[in-house]
């Protein structure tokens, strides 16, 4: 990937773009449990950009898809279904908002710069199970260290806060935060149809710059000392697959599976 890459300068610059933006998505989501919108914006557009730019070349390999569709679109809606099928298993589980929008939003970009990062004669998804998985096992690498740290801070900060955060994540209160199914639901849909974009440029254009929802109790909302935020984990995840996702699967497939007919993974990228 990184030796196509090296000839492939308008992919190489819009992938450049798209990691200058997940610099301050990581850090801003570590410290604040939130994304911004404008740059969960900035990053899908960079992938699509990128399709668009090359199937208005005629590029090898920048197709529209049943002669209407970008494939960059195709992989943006995947990344939304895969992590907004995860917020919504979270919430049959827990009855409480188990992923942020800004994660699903997230992953909407980084789905669509993924499918652009693999051969047209290859599977278009075929990084996507490596891309979920590290980001998922880095979750569990760095998470436990995470929430004991923010525990200690909790814990410095005032004794009682670990016993309502405990309560909370006990399930004790499973409606406070006011989710439904059917909000879970609208949210993923809202997501589907770009709901941020609107919502943004609805509010650029309005005299009164009012918030389009009314204030929440979220303005107040302080997250339990078990919880972690989703984002930087994705961040690490993507990056880890553009390095060495390729080289990752075919490494397993070849040792899972060694009498199939699997080209033999290449040395390692670095």
């Amino acid at each position: 990937l990184l030796l196509r890459l090296q000839h492939d300068v308008p992919t190489a610059v819009a992938m450049l773009l798209f990691a200058a933006l997940l610099i301050p998505i990581y850090f801003i989501d570590l410290a604040t449990f939130t994304i911004p919108d404008s740059l969960n914006l900035l990053a899908f557009f960079a992938a699509v950009g990128r399709d668009v730019y090359g199937i208005a070349l005629h590029e090898h390999g920048y197709v529209l898809l049943w002669g209407w569709l970008p494939r960059s679109i195709l992989g943006a809606v995947v990344g939304i279904l895969i992590f907004g099928a995860i917020r919504l298993a979270g919430w049959l589980w827990k009855r409480q908002e188990a992923m942020g929008l800004g994660d699903v939003l997230l992953a909407r970009a980084m789905g669509a710069m993924l499918v652009l990062l693999v051969p047209v004669s290859a599977n278009s998804f075929q990084l996507f199970p490596i891309w979920i998985l590290l980001a998922c096992v880095s979750g569990l690498i760095v998470g436990p260290a995470l929430i004991f740290f923010r525990r200690q801070a909790a814990n410095s900060a005032e004794s009682g806060e670990t016993e309502r955060g405990n309560e909370a994540a006990s399930g004790e209160e499973i409606e406070s935060d006011g989710s439904t199914l059917g909000r879970e639901l609208g949210d993923i849909g809202w997501c589907l149809v770009m709901g941020d974009l609107w919502s943004l440029l609805r509010d650029k254009l309005r005299k009164d710059p009012s918030p389009m929802f009314p204030e929440t109790m979220e303005d107040d909302w302080t997250p339990a000392p078990t919880a972690i935020p989703f984002g930087p984990f994705l961040v690490i995840g993507f990056l880890a697959t553009v390095f060495a996702g390729e080289w990752i699967t075919l490494l397993y497939l070849n040792t899972a599976f060694p009498s199939a007919p699997f080209p033999k993974p290449p040395l390692p990228p670095y």
